[in-house]
Formats: structure tokens, C-alpha cells, sequence
């Protein structure tokens, strides 16, 4: 065999081995065991990094699938929850072939911003207490026992629905009511929340539309400003009141039934700090009761505005919606088509759904009373226990149901307090 210059017999790689062997036999008995013990524990320590590293991603996996509606492989739910889990998908499919979806911008017949309560009226109205009872049971007890049956001239079943889910989730401590006609509203205000105040306000002392009297709270927590004592609600010093704490205003829930511009109210309650706000005229453009609801004033009106020549409106619409932590438009209980059977004609002056509408400028309703079985059956029975004709043929049972005005909840953005006294 050939001999290097060293002497050594081998191939170079040989040599190599053989050298890094020799070297290592030099080094002291301590080193070598210690090396022998790091190269252990290192594979120890990437073992238990990828436990934890996989556990880790199990953990977010299982939190993140449980997506309101959806049943994933590790989330197994129970047969009560998977039911209520089935429904809330049939809910979500039933509405995604609902032509009205709201943008987050101004310019749109259909306009949304934030999140809030609202946006959850099914299942508020829906989920059973530990009694079995529900908020729609309790609503629909409130409603048969209403002093106005008819109503002529004011709220009906979905604007009532809406007024008494909103009480019920904000949990006032005050209720501020422009425009009181028949007293319904504040019947349903009362009987929503009893240890609240409500203050009333109406320019007239008797009720309008052939009502022959009016509804009065006795609980003794109604001041009304109404006749000879009324005061508009824009002069009303809720500021003052703020600073004295006479009232509270995180805890205030205004509710406009007045026909009136809703930018001119605003001033006043949002320098008081008032934030909640329910608008019951939001009128489509085109459509009102009076004048001053076809002006392009209510918020609906406003935000669907995009003619860029007119500044001055699109100006208007542009500070509202930058104001506003959010906004959201309450849905019916049911949609337009199931009015297919009523007799009658469109109202010409709005406020009414009608069998043939596109709903393009609409939300989806609670009750997908039109595609889902069990909403139809929900739905009947609603309707039955109030008394009225389901298919809507008569004209008291298709105004009961049909009556919509696209009311809504707007949460206003506070003023700092160091602009109060500047504006």
C-alpha cells in the first residue's frame, strides 16, 4: 500500500477519520461525556418544542372554527347545540341570496357602519331562558294588550318590536320620546323597562288620526311636556342637566318619532354626551309622510345621497356617518313577498312593504318566513296568537306586518368636553 509524506497508509478520507477520531481521544473524559449529553438533551428540547409548537396551533384551530353557524371536526357540539347551530346556518344560507347587502360608505341605498345589537335581533328575540321562554314570547303578550289596536297614525308591530328589543339591550335609565301622538310608544317604553324615566314631548295635547285618546304613564315616572308645556327637544339644557347629574347620558336612549330634520337634533345631544338614538321616520328617498320627510333629511336619505353638484347635502351625509360609531337599520320580521295575497295597492306615501319590492335597499328580515320552513311555521304562530290573517289578505293584518320604515339605531360619536362650550 502507498505511503503518504506522514507515513500514513490510506485514502485521504481515511486519514481524516482517523484524525478527527485521535483528536477526540485526546480530549479529557469530562468534555466527552459532556458533548454526549448536549447532543441528548438538544434532541429533548426540539421534541418538546414541537409539542408545544403543535399544541399551540390545536389550541387556535379549535377556538378560531367555532365560527357562529358552522360545526367543525373539533368542536362536536351537543344534540341541542347542533340543532341551534343547523338553524343558524340554514339562517346565514337563507340570507346570503338576500339582494339588499349593506356597505360601509356613503352613497349606497343600503348603508351599514360598525357592529351593534341589531345585528343580532334573531337570536336576542329567539333563544330560549332557563323557563323555555323567549323575548318574543314576552313581546307578543305586550303587544296583545296594546291600548291602540289600530294605530292609525303610528308605530305597529315591526317598529314596536324594534323599540322594545332596544330598551331591553341598552337598559336605559332614560328615555327621551319626540313625538308621543297616541301614546303607544311609551306604552311599549314602559312596559319594556319598568324602573326607567321617560320624558315626553309633544306639541299637541290630543292624539291625531281619529285616535280618541291618548295613553298616559301613571307610573309616575312620565313627565310630559306636551300642549301649553311643551318644549322641542333641541331646547332642552342636557347639558346642564349632564353637569348635575340629573341625568346620565351614556344611559339615555333618545327615540325621534317627530318628522323632523334628524342633523338639527343632534347639536344639543352630542354636546351632552347622549350617544344612543333611534330614528322611527327613515323614510327612502322619495317616500314620507310630510314635507320634511321627503326633503332628503332622514338618514337613510342621506346616506344613500351621491350627487357630487349638490355639496351641501353630500357634506351633510359625509359628517353624519364620520360621527357615528355606528349605524344599522332594524330588519322586519318578515319579508315583502309574504304580502302576495293582499288586495289592496301600494301606499303611495311609503312606510309600507309591498309584495313585489326588489329589497335591494333593505335588510334581510328575522323570519325567512319565504324559504325556510321552520321561519314559516315561527311566523304563523305569531301571527295567529295576535289574531291576524298570515297570508295578509285583509288590510289590518297587512299594515300590522307590513309597515316598515327602515327605523334605526345610530350610536353617536361623544364631543370632547373642550369643544362643548366652542360649538
Amino acid at each position: 500500500m502507498l505511503r503518504n509524506r506522514s507515513g500514513y497508509k490510506g485514502s485521504q478520507s481515511q486519514k481524516a477519520n482517523d484524525r478527527d477520531h485521535d483528536h477526540a481521544s485526546y480530549l479529557p473524559t469530562t468534555n466527552r461525556h459532556s458533548a454526549k449529553i448536549v447532543r441528548k438533551e438538544s434532541k429533548y428540547l426540539l421534541v418538546c418544542l414541537f409539542l408545544i409548537s403543535f399544541s399551540i396551533v390545536m389550541y387556535f384551530q379549535r377556538n378560531l372554527s367555532k365560527e357562529k353557524g358552522f360545526v367543525t371536526v373539533l368542536n362536536i357540539p351537543s344534540n341541542e347545540k347542533a340543532h341551534e347551530i343547523t338553524n343558524n346556518v340554514k339562517k346565514f344560507s337563507d340570507n346570503q341570496s338576500w339582494p339588499g347587502h349593506a356597505i360601509e360608505d356613503v352613497g349606497y341605498p343600503l348603508v351599514r357602519k360598525g357592529t351593534n345589537f341589531v345585528n343580532d335581533m334573531r337570536e336576542i328575540l329567539f333563544t330560549p331562558d332557563s323557563k323555555g321562554k323567549t323575548l318574543m314570547d314576552e313581546f307578543i303578550q305586550i303587544y296583545k294588550n296594546r291600548p291602540d289596536k289600530v294605530n292609525m297614525c303610528g308605530i305597529r308591530f315591526n317598529h314596536a318590536l324594534a323599540l322594545f328589543v332596544a330598551v331591553k339591550q341598552l337598559k336605559p335609565r332614560l328615555v327621551i320620546e319626540s313625538g308621543v301622538n297616541a301614546g303607544q310608544s311609551t306604552y311599549f317604553l314602559r312596559h319594556a323597562k319598568k324602573d326607567m324615566e321617560i320624558i315626553a314631548i309633544d306639541p299637541l295635547d290630543e292624539p291625531i288620526c281619529g285616535t280618541k285618546k291618548r295613553w298616559i304613564d301613571d307610573s309616575g315616572q312620565t313627565k310630559y311636556y306636551t300642549g301649553d308645556k311643551f318644549v322641542d327637544i333641541a331646547e332642552f339644557d342636557w347639558i346642564g342637566m349632564a353637569k348635575n347629574s340629573s341625568i346620565t347620558p351614556s344611559r339615555t336612549l333618545v327615540f325621534l318619532d317627530d318628522h323632523q330634520e334628524v342633523l338639527q337634533r343632534f347639536p344639543s345631544l352630542m354636546k351632552a354626551g347622549i350617544r344612543h338614538v333611534i330614528v322611527e321616520d327613515n323614510y327612502k328617498r322619495g317616500e314620507g309622510a310630510t314635507q320634511s320627510d321627503r326633503d332628503g333629511q332622514t338618514p337613510k336619505q342621506l346616506f344613500a345621497f351621491r350627487r357630487k353638484k349638490d355639496n351641501g347635502t353630500l357634506n351633510d351625509a359625509n359628517w353624519l356617518y364620520a360621527n357615528l360609531v355606528s349605524y344599522a337599520e332594524f330588519p322586519a320580521l318578515i319579508p315583502p313577498i309574504m304580502s302576495k295575497k293582499y288586495e289592496g295597492t301600494r301606499k303611495e306615501a311609503g312606510g309600507f312593504m309591498f309584495h313585489d319590492d326588489k329589497n335591494t335597499d333593505i335588510v334581510p328580515p328575522i323570519l325567512r318566513s319565504d324559504v325556510n320552513s321552520d321561519d314559516l311555521e315561527k311566523y304563523k304562530q305569531i301571527a295567529t296568537k295576535l289574531g291576524y290573517d298570515p297570508e295578509l289578505k285583509d288590510e289590518e293584518s297587512y299594515m300590522q306586518f307590513m309597515n316598515y320604515n327602515q327605523i334605526c339605531y345610530m350610536d353617536l360619536l361623544p364631543m370632547a368636553w373642550r369643544l362643548v362650550d366652542m360649538w
